[in-house]
């Protein structure tokens, strides 16, 4: 877990809109952080499309159903 120096040390720089807050940082390609975040990013990916899918399997039963 990153302390808050640790968090400091890594945004490059951070935009405040009216809706939200993006916070960008520097990762080195190669770090386990980097690789992390790539893969929890492909996690909400499948997670979208599993969604996705689940929603067209309701629709396709709905349809079956009537």
């Amino acid at each position: 877990m990153f302390t808050d120096l640790g968090r400091a040390l890594l945004v490059e720089r951070v935009v405040c809109r009216r809706d939200d807050i993006e916070v960008f940082a520097r990762f080195d390609e190669n770090s386990a952080l980097y690789r992390r975040l790539l893969r929890a990013d492909e996690v909400r990916e499948q997670i979208a499309a599993t969604w996705s899918q689940l929603r067209r399997f309701e629709e396709e039963l709905a349809g079956l159903s009537e």
